[in-house]
């Protein structure tokens, strides 16, 4: 492995939708906050192997890499057709793989970095109390998708653990756009797993969003 230099800029990269706007400005007011740069793509869009190449080329090395998959879809097993399938496969496991394998190769050159997945309840569980009353409301497709988004995130733990990159699932048990509160706190954990030490890596949690009032949040957009 080799070293970072010491012209190049600790980088907090995001990826996430324009669903996460709220996410992505907690993150960039931590990024702030500890000197660090920040990058906000479009987690649908952007190809994240050129992502990194461009960061390379401008001297930014990911410390901090947060994918944010794609919305949730309503429908029950029997009523979701392959389509919805497939694009809720390719929003979440196949992008979340892309972005992973890229994330991964970029950080192990500096043999240190954090790479979050935010997962969904549905991946974990049945479905939230609420949605039990109504099936209909139920997300089959989503909850297909983002467990394997787990299960991806559990392989890369296993996998690059040793090499000093902590990988991570965190679990969300709620709906997108995310609150602004609950983005902000979301945030807080993604950056305190950030700050552990390899001797106790946190690799799961879940964290319940309560509804909040509706409010216009401005934000960053990505690029």
């Amino acid at each position: 492995m080799t070293s970072r230099t010491a012209s190049t800029q600790p980088t907090v990269v995001f990826f996430g939708t324009s669903d996460h706007i709220a996410m992505a400005d907690a993150l960039q007011q931590g990024a702030t906050a500890r000197s660090l740069a920040f990058e906000w793509h479009d987690a649908d869009g952007a190809d994240p192997g050129q992502v990194f190449a461009r960061m390379a080329a401008a001297h930014r090395h990911p410390t901090l890499v947060v994918f944010g998959a794609g919305r949730w879809q309503a429908g029950s097993a029997l009523d979701t057709p392959p389509d919805a399938w497939d694009a809720a496969w390719r929003s979440q496991c196949l992008q979340g793989a892309r972005v992973g394998q890229a994330a991964i190769r970029a950080m192990r050159q500096g043999g240190q970095g954090t790479l979050i997945f935010l997962g969904h309840a549905d991946g974990v569980t049945d479905a939230q109390p609420a949605r039990r009353c109504a099936p209909a409301a139920f997300g089959a497709a989503h909850a297909a998708a983002s467990a394997g988004l787990r299960s991806l995130a559990q392989s890369m733990a296993r996998g690059f653990g040793p090499d000093g990159l902590h990988v991570a699932h965190l679990c969300i048990d709620g709906h997108l756009p995310l609150p602004p509160k609950a983005a902000a706190l979301i945030a807080q954990t993604c950056w305190a797993w950030h700050g552990q030490g390899r001797s106790a890596w946190s690799h799961e949690v879940a964290l319940r969003v309560l509804p909040e009032p509706e409010n216009l949040h401005p934000g960053v957009h990505p690029s």
